[in-house]
């Protein structure tokens, strides 16, 4: 019983700093209203445990605990939508890549008490 509590708070743990990560970009992303196609924790190669979509962002639970993604659309040449992606403008692709990680060292900042 005391693995499987150590190996849940490894995972929640895992999932605190994912989520913080990946909310950098996204929150970026969407100041540049930029269209976020999907938000997820953990990855989902062929399917997800769990996903919902508001609005246009899908956001979903995958089932390989080994990182989390954001699909920004433009970052990588799938989107033709040219009104609402990053693809060619540089100066909006380097203030949202960063982020992920700026986000990540304030966190613990604001959560210390």
């Amino acid at each position: 019983m005391d693995i499987l509590i150590k190996a849940l708070q490894l995972i929640l743990s895992f999932s605190i700093l994912i989520i913080t990560h990946e909310f950098g970009h996204f929150i970026t992303a969407k100041l540049f209203k930029t269209r976020v196609d999907k938000f997820y924790l953990f990855f989902d190669p062929w399917f997800s445990l769990f996903k919902f979509r508001r609005g246009e962002t899908e956001y979903g639970l995958g089932w390989l605990p080994l990182g989390g993604y954001v699909k920004i659309a433009g970052m990588i040449d799938e989107s033709m939508d040219t009104e609402h992606h990053i693809g060619g403008n540089y100066i909006e692709l380097h203030r949202v890549v960063p982020q992920g990680r700026i986000v990540q060292r304030i966190f613990p900042i604001g959560t210390a008490q």
